[in-house]
Protein backbone atom coordinates (compact mmCIF):
# COMPACT_ATOMS: atom_id res chain seq x y z
CA UNK A 1 0.00 0.00 0.00
CA UNK A 2 1.24 3.62 -1.20
CA UNK A 3 0.46 6.75 0.29
CA UNK A 4 0.26 9.84 -2.14
CA UNK A 5 0.16 13.76 -1.78
CA UNK A 6 1.03 16.93 -4.45
CA UNK A 7 2.98 19.69 -3.80
CA UNK A 8 1.83 23.27 -4.98
CA UNK A 9 3.52 22.23 -8.63
CA UNK A 10 0.79 19.73 -8.86
CA UNK A 11 3.63 16.89 -8.95
CA UNK A 12 2.64 13.64 -6.78
CA UNK A 13 4.63 11.33 -4.25
CA UNK A 14 4.27 8.20 -2.53
CA UNK A 15 6.08 6.36 -0.33
CA UNK A 16 5.03 2.91 0.66
CA UNK A 17 3.20 2.46 4.31
CA UNK A 18 5.84 0.59 5.60
CA UNK A 19 9.04 2.38 4.93
CA UNK A 20 6.80 5.42 6.24
CA UNK A 21 6.87 3.34 9.66
CA UNK A 22 9.93 2.93 9.55
CA UNK A 23 10.89 6.49 9.53
CA UNK A 24 8.66 7.54 12.48
CA UNK A 25 9.64 5.04 14.22
CA UNK A 26 13.81 5.88 14.03
CA UNK A 27 12.29 9.04 14.45
CA UNK A 28 10.77 8.63 17.99
CA UNK A 29 13.84 6.00 19.33
CA UNK A 30 15.43 7.25 22.12
CA UNK A 31 19.25 8.34 21.70
CA UNK A 32 21.94 5.94 22.98
CA UNK A 33 22.90 8.51 26.10
CA UNK A 34 19.24 7.94 27.71
CA UNK A 35 18.61 4.53 27.53
CA UNK A 36 15.52 3.51 29.32
CA UNK A 37 15.72 2.65 32.77
CA UNK A 38 16.18 -0.72 34.47
CA UNK A 39 13.94 -2.45 37.16
CA UNK A 40 16.11 -5.60 37.24
CA UNK A 41 17.42 -6.62 40.97
CA UNK A 42 19.91 -8.45 42.44
CA UNK A 43 19.03 -11.72 44.32
CA UNK A 44 21.12 -12.91 46.87
CA UNK A 45 22.65 -15.15 45.20
CA UNK A 46 24.02 -12.57 42.99
CA UNK A 47 25.68 -10.23 45.55
CA UNK A 48 27.35 -13.44 47.43
CA UNK A 49 31.12 -12.14 47.68
CA UNK A 50 33.47 -13.92 45.41
CA UNK A 51 36.68 -13.72 47.57
CA UNK A 52 35.61 -16.32 50.73
CA UNK A 53 37.91 -18.19 52.74
CA UNK A 54 38.30 -22.00 51.36
CA UNK A 55 37.69 -25.44 53.01
CA UNK A 56 37.37 -28.71 52.05
CA UNK A 57 34.63 -31.06 52.49
CA UNK A 58 35.11 -34.91 53.90
CA UNK A 59 33.01 -37.48 53.95
CA UNK A 60 34.38 -39.21 56.62
CA UNK A 61 32.87 -37.63 60.61
CA UNK A 62 35.59 -35.20 62.51
CA UNK A 63 36.68 -37.15 65.41
CA UNK A 64 37.61 -35.54 68.47
CA UNK A 65 38.53 -36.45 71.89
CA UNK A 66 38.39 -35.53 75.24
CA UNK A 67 42.36 -33.84 74.91
CA UNK A 68 40.94 -32.31 72.11
CA UNK A 69 38.30 -30.68 73.87
CA UNK A 70 38.83 -26.60 75.88
CA UNK A 71 38.79 -26.57 79.71
CA UNK A 72 38.39 -24.73 82.12
CA UNK A 73 35.45 -22.83 80.21
CA UNK A 74 32.13 -21.46 82.22
CA UNK A 75 29.29 -23.17 82.65
CA UNK A 76 26.53 -23.78 79.87
CA UNK A 77 24.20 -20.76 79.90
CA UNK A 78 21.30 -22.13 82.03
CA UNK A 79 18.73 -21.79 79.17
CA UNK A 80 19.94 -24.21 76.94
CA UNK A 81 18.61 -27.38 76.07
CA UNK A 82 20.70 -30.87 76.67
CA UNK A 83 20.12 -33.30 74.19
CA UNK A 84 21.77 -37.22 75.01
CA UNK A 85 24.09 -34.78 77.59
CA UNK A 86 25.23 -32.55 74.84
CA UNK A 87 24.08 -28.74 75.30
CA UNK A 88 22.64 -27.34 71.90
CA UNK A 89 23.10 -23.73 72.15
CA UNK A 90 19.85 -21.21 72.50
CA UNK A 91 20.70 -18.82 68.95
CA UNK A 92 18.87 -15.37 70.25
CA UNK A 93 17.62 -13.23 67.35
CA UNK A 94 20.34 -11.26 67.10
CA UNK A 95 22.45 -14.12 66.38
CA UNK A 96 20.25 -15.07 63.12
CA UNK A 97 20.60 -11.24 61.77
CA UNK A 98 24.32 -12.19 61.23
CA UNK A 99 23.90 -15.49 59.39
CA UNK A 100 21.74 -13.81 56.83
CA UNK A 101 24.45 -11.24 56.77
CA UNK A 102 27.02 -12.42 53.88
CA UNK A 103 28.31 -16.07 53.48
CA UNK A 104 31.59 -16.60 55.66
CA UNK A 105 33.55 -19.53 53.65
CA UNK A 106 33.16 -21.48 50.94
CA UNK A 107 33.47 -25.41 50.95
CA UNK A 108 34.30 -27.19 47.97
CA UNK A 109 33.10 -23.83 45.84
CA UNK A 110 29.88 -23.38 47.23
CA UNK A 111 29.67 -20.49 49.34
CA UNK A 112 27.94 -21.17 53.49
CA UNK A 113 27.00 -18.84 56.08
CA UNK A 114 27.92 -19.46 59.46
CA UNK A 115 26.91 -19.15 63.30
CA UNK A 116 29.52 -20.44 65.68
CA UNK A 117 28.40 -22.68 68.35
CA UNK A 118 30.66 -24.30 71.35
CA UNK A 119 28.85 -27.35 72.12
CA UNK A 120 29.26 -28.61 75.66
CA UNK A 121 29.88 -32.35 76.92
CA UNK A 122 28.09 -32.82 80.12
CA UNK A 123 29.13 -36.03 82.32
CA UNK A 124 25.58 -37.49 81.32
CA UNK A 125 26.53 -37.92 77.55
CA UNK A 126 27.57 -41.38 76.48
CA UNK A 127 31.77 -41.87 75.61
CA UNK A 128 31.36 -40.66 71.96
CA UNK A 129 28.13 -39.03 70.65
CA UNK A 130 27.88 -38.36 66.91
CA UNK A 131 26.68 -35.47 66.06
CA UNK A 132 25.21 -35.38 62.62
CA UNK A 133 23.35 -33.00 60.14
CA UNK A 134 19.64 -34.44 59.01
CA UNK A 135 19.88 -35.43 55.19
CA UNK A 136 17.39 -32.65 54.29
CA UNK A 137 19.42 -30.23 54.82
CA UNK A 138 22.43 -28.74 53.44
CA UNK A 139 24.55 -27.56 56.14
CA UNK A 140 28.18 -29.01 57.48
CA UNK A 141 29.98 -29.00 60.50
CA UNK A 142 33.25 -27.07 61.38
CA UNK A 143 35.10 -28.64 64.72
CA UNK A 144 38.54 -28.68 65.30
CA UNK A 145 41.10 -29.17 68.74
CA UNK A 146 40.88 -26.55 71.01
CA UNK A 147 44.43 -25.42 70.18
CA UNK A 148 43.93 -25.31 66.67
CA UNK A 149 40.91 -23.17 67.30
CA UNK A 150 42.83 -20.63 68.89
CA UNK A 151 45.92 -20.48 66.67
CA UNK A 152 43.64 -20.60 63.26
CA UNK A 153 40.26 -19.04 64.26
CA UNK A 154 37.54 -19.58 62.34
CA UNK A 155 37.19 -19.13 58.95
CA UNK A 156 41.44 -20.56 59.58
CA UNK A 157 43.70 -17.72 58.54
CA UNK A 158 45.90 -20.65 57.26
CA UNK A 159 45.53 -24.62 56.73
CA UNK A 160 49.41 -25.22 58.06
CA UNK A 161 49.36 -27.59 60.72
CA UNK A 162 45.79 -27.68 61.02
CA UNK A 163 42.44 -29.10 60.12
CA UNK A 164 40.44 -27.02 57.71
CA UNK A 165 37.95 -29.49 56.41
CA UNK A 166 34.00 -29.62 57.46
CA UNK A 167 31.67 -32.55 57.43
CA UNK A 168 28.09 -33.58 57.94
CA UNK A 169 29.01 -35.66 61.52
CA UNK A 170 31.29 -34.99 64.44
CA UNK A 171 32.08 -37.47 67.07
CA UNK A 172 32.47 -35.63 70.02
CA UNK A 173 34.32 -37.78 73.10
CA UNK A 174 33.01 -37.47 76.72
CA UNK A 175 35.74 -36.45 79.73
CA UNK A 176 36.07 -37.36 83.21
CA UNK A 177 33.57 -35.52 85.38
CA UNK A 178 36.44 -34.17 87.14
CA UNK A 179 37.65 -32.34 84.78
CA UNK A 180 34.44 -29.68 85.14
CA UNK A 181 32.61 -27.91 81.92
CA UNK A 182 34.17 -28.68 78.30
CA UNK A 183 33.55 -28.35 75.16
CA UNK A 184 34.33 -28.61 71.63
CA UNK A 185 34.82 -25.34 69.36
CA UNK A 186 33.20 -25.27 65.94
CA UNK A 187 31.04 -23.57 63.23
CA UNK A 188 27.61 -24.66 62.08
CA UNK A 189 27.49 -23.85 58.36
CA UNK A 190 23.89 -23.49 56.27
CA UNK A 191 24.48 -22.89 51.89
CA UNK A 192 21.05 -20.49 52.89
CA UNK A 193 18.80 -19.32 56.24
CA UNK A 194 17.70 -22.47 57.20
CA UNK A 195 16.09 -24.51 60.19
CA UNK A 196 19.25 -27.21 61.01
CA UNK A 197 18.05 -30.64 62.16
CA UNK A 198 20.71 -32.62 63.86
CA UNK A 199 21.18 -35.92 64.77
CA UNK A 200 22.75 -36.81 68.62
CA UNK A 201 23.06 -40.16 68.88
CA UNK A 202 24.74 -42.04 72.14
CA UNK A 203 27.87 -44.75 71.49
CA UNK A 204 26.39 -46.62 74.79
CA UNK A 205 22.79 -47.50 73.77
CA UNK A 206 22.45 -46.36 70.05
CA UNK A 207 19.84 -44.02 71.03
CA UNK A 208 19.10 -40.61 69.00
CA UNK A 209 17.11 -37.56 69.53
CA UNK A 210 16.85 -34.63 67.32
CA UNK A 211 17.60 -30.58 67.74
CA UNK A 212 16.42 -27.92 65.93
CA UNK A 213 18.00 -24.97 65.22
CA UNK A 214 16.62 -22.00 63.68
CA UNK A 215 19.56 -20.75 61.85
CA UNK A 216 18.23 -17.37 59.88
CA UNK A 217 15.25 -19.33 59.38
CA UNK A 218 12.05 -20.26 61.85
CA UNK A 219 11.92 -24.13 62.54
CA UNK A 220 8.39 -25.45 62.51
CA UNK A 221 6.58 -26.73 65.77
CA UNK A 222 7.67 -30.19 65.97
Amino acid sequence: MHLVWSNRSGRSYGMPVALLACVVAIACTPSAEAPAASLKTSSPADSRPTDLPALSSQSTPIVLSCDDAAHGVTPAPSGDAIVEGIVIPDFPASALDTVRDRPAVTVDGTSYYSAKAFLYVTSAAADVTRIAVADSVDALLFYTTASQWNQFGFPPRTTSGGSAAASREIALGRCPERDGPVGFNGVLLVSQPSCLILRITRSDTGRTAAARLPLGADCPPS
